[in-house]
């Protein structure tokens, strides 16, 4: 039950510890190239999205962190790990 946080952003920031969050964005830990943008990639019920900020943390089912290996479904997309969360429905 995530009902005690008041966005989604909070929401990540307690739970997913491999991650940073500044303002409206999730960035990654792990050292990058200079060129690289340290954003994760947002997919939400099974699709990517750009933003996530109208998700209420109440109608959150699961959230992970994917990073490694498993993140290689998403092919470069995914290379700074996946938030991958699924809504109640």
């Amino acid at each position: 039950d995530y009902s005690g946080y008041k966005d989604i952003f909070e929401l990540i920031q307690s739970e997913i510890f491999n991650v940073r969050v500044d303002g409206t964005s999730v960035l990654t830990t792990k050292p990058l190239s200079l060129y690289l943008s340290p954003q994760v990639l947002y997919v939400v019920d099974d699709m990517i999205v750009s933003d996530i900020s109208f998700i209420n943390p109440v109608d959150v089912r699961t959230i992970d962190y994917i990073d490694g290996v498993d993140d290689s479904f998403y092919g470069s997309r995914g290379a700074n790990g996946i938030i991958k969360i699924t809504l109640k429905k």
